[in-house]
């Protein structure tokens, strides 16, 4: 089994720009943005991906693939294998967010996402320490 850099397919920036309500710019920006915190993401290439409605697949990081369905419900399960949707299998729970319905099904995911924002935070107080700011630099009270 591949336990390298996750792989990520998504679409250009031309498709972006045809068609701002579509989601496969949304598929895209995921599957960027969690790659650190799961083994594959990738848009289905097999399963009609329309305006409306999207296709994940996504390798969570205990090895489970599920298939993922986005669409202006929010995300859901609908298999439990890539470019799959099974029936008996589909999950009637939407997910306001690919990153809550991770939650709910990979604690690894969990703890991942929790390491990368201890990481970015001790980045961040680094910085300051170094720049010789404080971390209350730059907030202003509104009064």
């Amino acid at each position: 089994m591949d336990t390298g850099t996750p792989k990520l397919l998504g679409c250009s920036a031309s498709d972006a720009e045809e068609e701002s309500s579509d989601l496969r710019f949304d598929a895209a920006h995921v599957a960027k943005n969690l790659a650190f915190a799961v083994k594959e993401i990738a848009v289905s290439e097999e399963l009609p991906n329309r305006p409306a409605q999207i296709y994940l697949n996504v390798t969570t990081l205990e090895g489970t693939p599920y298939c993922i369905e986005l669409s202006e419900a929010g995300y859901r399960i609908v298999g439990t294998a890539y470019d799959r949707i099974a029936p008996g299998e589909n999950s009637n729970k939407s997910f306001e967010s690919v990153a809550a319905l991770l939650e709910s099904i990979s604690p690894l995911y969990t703890a991942a996402f929790g390491q990368a924002l201890i990481h970015r935070l001790t980045a961040v107080q680094q910085e300051q320490e170094k720049s010789g700011g404080s971390p209350d630099q730059g907030l202003s009270s509104a009064d």
